[in-house]
């Protein structure tokens, strides 16, 4: 199944569009064919076991002990963004600069 808006495509959850179509295909089975037609990743045994194992936070700088000097003398600086004004327009960029330590 395919849509023009594409959200079906991209994210595997049906849009409005898939949903009308699913119902003229199946009119007595929709809302089971539907919940068939979304990603498995999208499911309550995928979320638990995403959140399954233990996310340990990130101590503070101060306790980081065994990291070599030149991998924590490495500053990292965004990417340009690129951003559009309205529809019809052409991009800009917005500079982000690293601020002096």
């Amino acid at each position: 199944m395919s849509c023009t808006c594409r959200v079906f495509d991209i994210d595997k959850i049906p849009c409005i569009h898939a949903i009308a179509a699913a119902g003229l295909y199946r009119p007595q089975h929709t809302g089971s064919y539907i919940y068939s037609l979304c990603s498995e990743y999208y499911t309550s045994d995928y979320w638990m076991l995403a959140y399954a194992e233990t996310i340990y936070p990130v101590p503070p700088e101060s306790q980081w002990h065994n990291i070599p000097e030149e991998v924590r003398a490495i500053k990292v600086v965004e990417p340009d963004v690129k951003m559009f004004r309205g529809i019809n327009s052409l991009p800009f960029t917005r500079r982000m600069y690293s601020q002096e330590i």
